[in-house]
C-alpha cells in the first residue's frame, strides 16, 4: 500500500454541476422515518463510484432514492439533463439507468437467453434484441457458452454475470449495482469485481455501485463515498480512502 492519504484528500469537495448523476442535498427515507440527512454524490460518465459505510448508514436508501423506491423529501437529483426526483421505477430507465439488486434476481426455469430477452421486454424489434444479446455476449463469453443453459442451474457468480448483462440489453447511459458480492464466496467476488472494472474499461460502462465489502468496492472505484448516519462523511479516489487511516480505522479494519 502507498503512504497514507492525507485528510485533503477524502475530504467533501463541491459538487460537480457537469457529472452525469447529481445528487443534490438529499432527504429520504421510509414514512416518517428519516435515513438521509441532505447528502451530496456525483457520478460522472464513465466512473466506477462505490458508496461504502457502516450498516444503517444510508447506502441503500440512497440507490432506492435515485431509482424511486423511497421517497425524496428534501433536495434534487439530476441525471443528464433531466430531473428525476421522485420518478418512478419505469421512468427512471427510460431516462438510460438500470438497476441490478442486491440478492438473486435471475428467473431459474428459463434459460440464459430468455433470460437476457427479459431484459428488453418492452421492446418488439427482434433484430434489435438480437444485436443487444449478441453485445452482452461479446462483453460476457461465459454467457454466450451457455445461452441454453437454465439460470437455476449456473453458478452464483454466472447468474450474477447473467443479471448485469441482463441490465445492460438497454445499453444504459449508467448502471447501478446495489451489493454485487453480496451471497458469494470470497473467489467469486473477485471475479464479479474483476467483471464490473472490465466492462468499464473495455465497454465504457458508468457505474454507480454500493458495497457492504469496501476494500474490494474501493480497489475497482475511480472515486468513493462514505456515508455514516444518513450523511456524507469522506469521499475521495478509491485508492485515497483505501489508504487513508480515518477510513481504515472506521470502515475498512485498522492495519488491513
Amino acid at each position: 500500500m502507498t503512504e497514507n492519504a492525507t485528510l485533503d484528500d477524502i475530504q467533501l469537495s463541491e459538487p460537480d454541476d457537469s457529472a452525469l448523476l447529481r445528487l443534490r442535498d438529499i432527504s429520504a427515507g421510509y414514512g416518517k422515518i428519516t435515513i438521509l440527512h441532505g447528502i451530496n454524490i456525483d457520478v460522472r460518465e464513465g466512473e466506477i463510484v462505490c458508496v461504502i459505510g457502516p450498516n444503517g448508514a444510508g447506502k441503500s436508501t440512497a440507490f432506492k432514492a435515485v431509482y424511486g423506491f423511497v421517497t425524496t423529501s428534501q433536495g434534487k437529483i439530476h441525471f443528464g439533463d433531466s430531473e428525476i426526483t421522485n420518478n418512478e421505477p419505469e421512468q427512471v430507465i427510460q431516462h438510460g439507468i438500470t438497476f441490478v439488486p442486491q440478492g438473486r434476481s435471475t428467473f431459474p426455469q428459463m434459460t440464459v437467453d430468455e433470460n437476457l430477452e427479459l431484459g428488453m421486454y418492452l421492446v418488439r424489434d427482434k433484430a434489435r434484441i438480437r444485436k443487444a444479446k449478441e453485445r452482452i455476449y461479446e462483453m460476457f463469453p461465459r454467457l454466450g457458452e451457455r445461452k441454453t443453459q437454465l439460470a437455476g442451474t449456473m453458478s452464483g457468480g454466472e447468474q450474477r454475470m447473467l443479471e448485469i448483462g441482463r441490465a445492460l440489453m438497454l445499453q444504459p447511459r449508467m448502471i447501478m449495482l446495489d451489493e454485487p458480492s453480496a451471497g458469494l464466496a470470497p473467489v467469486i467476488s473477485k471475479q464479479v469485481f474483476a467483471m464490473v472494472k472490465r466492462m468499464n474499461e473495455d465497454f465504457g460502462i458508468t457505474v454507480f455501485m454500493v458495497e457492504q465489502n469496501a476494500r474490494q468496492g474501493l480497489e475497482i472505484s475511480h472515486r468513493g463515498y462514505v456515508l455514516e448516519a444518513g450523511r456524507n462523511r469522506f469521499e475521495g479516489t478509491g485508492q485515497a480512502l483505501m489508504n487513508s487511516q480515518a477510513v481504515q480505522r472506521l470502515y475498512l479494519g485498522a492495519g488491513h
